[in-house]
């Protein structure tokens, strides 16, 4: 099954000691979770990482819910 997350959330060893991020930035998923749980809107997110855009944030988002309960959240 193809994961349609994996050009937007990926995770290296080398950055952000392997915390799913979101591609291409050194902004984890943990971050705009966490940012989403105290506010929940896209906006809030957004006005902390203006170079984001919608998309993924969503994916962020649907990532940290897909996982949660599992250490990938926090490591791979």
């Amino acid at each position: 099954m193809d994961n349609p997350l994996k050009d937007i959330i990926s995770a290296d060893p080398n950055i952000m000691g392997g915390k799913p991020i979101i591609t291409g930035t050194r902004i984890t998923v943990e971050r705009i979770w966490e940012i989403y749980l105290s506010e929940p809107t896209i906006q809030a997110v957004l006005e902390a990482y203006p170079n984001l855009n919608e998309a993924q944030i969503l994916a962020a988002i649907q990532y940290a819910k897909d996982n949660k309960n599992s250490n990938k959240l926090h490591s791979i």
